[in-house]
C-alpha cells in the first residue's frame, strides 16, 4: 500500500531529488556546523519535543 502524498507537485519533485543526493545531509551539516551553538541546538531539541507532545 502506497503512502498518501500531501505535497505539491514541485515539492514532491524536490523531495525525490534530495532522496537521490546521498551526501546531501552530510554536506548541509558541514555548511551550518560553524554557526551552531549548544544553546541553539538545545532550543531546536526542545522545540521538537514540545511539538511532539
Amino acid at each position: 500500500m502506497a503512502a498518501e502524498n500531501n505535497y505539491s507537485e514541485e515539492g514532491n519533485k524536490n523531495l525525490l531529488t534530495l532522496a537521490k543526493a546521498d551526501n546531501f545531509t552530510d554536506w548541509m551539516y558541514d555548511e551550518v556546523k560553524p554557526y551552531l551553538s549548544l544553546n541553539f541546538l538545545k532550543g531546536i531539541y526542545y522545540s521538537v519535543v514540545l511539538v511532539a507532545l
